[in-house]
């Protein structure tokens, strides 16, 4: 089944056949303990472990945050502090519990500056063909009718993107390096 994925700066939103998902874009890598590893458990979140740690991922990863007195960090972005080694698993556990193993086309539109190699790896795993798509386009293709034909416009944490489509084919796009962030910024 073909599966789509946005991947933000705070959420990462998967749709499938059966519907929307989302979990946020954090992870935090903490020392194993029975206590952390039975809260996981009893929340059902995918994490991942290794020989000394455990990687909270998702929606879990603020509420471990605050049982240790820590702050989560993205696990797709520029400023992620997760280990290298810890990313590709994280990627695919988080993956695995939004769209699930599957077969078909995984789109994904990710945010700027990320290294694609952990989600290209993990949907490849799971039995999907991964490939990145602009994120206007994407608006484009979730918003409108057949044939297709408006401006997307994507303002996500970093920059702000319009896409010009017409009958399904981007022929025009800008992009701004302000975004989000910016804005909550300049608000504050």
């Amino acid at each position: 089944m073909p599966a789509g994925l946005d991947v933000g700066a705070a959420r990462i939103v998967a749709a499938t056949g059966d519907g929307t998902d989302a979990a946020r874009n954090a992870a935090l890598a903490v020392e194993r303990s029975d206590y952390v590893e039975d809260f996981l458990q009893g929340a059902d979140t995918p994490s991942i472990a290794t020989d000394d740690e455990i990687v909270a991922l998702g929606d879990a990863a603020p509420e471990v945050a605050t049982i240790v007195n820590d702050e989560p960090t993205r696990l797709l972005g520029t400023d992620s502090t997760l280990p290298l080694d810890d990313v590709e698993p994280a990627v695919q556990a988080l993956l695995e519990s939004l769209v699930g193993e599957g077969e078909g086309p995984l789109r994904y539109a990710p945010p700027s500056g990320i290294d694609t190699e952990p989600i290209e790896t993990a949907a490849s795993e799971l039995g999907y063909d991964p490939a990145p798509v602009d994120p206007g386009v994407a608006v484009c293709y979730d918003a409108l009718a057949e044939p297709y034909t408006g401006l997307g416009v994507v303002i996500d944490g970093t920059r702000t993107i319009a896409t010009l489509v017409v009958e399904g084919v981007p022929v025009s796009r800008s992009e701004l390096s302000r975004g989000g962030d910016w804005i909550d910024r300049e608000i504050a």
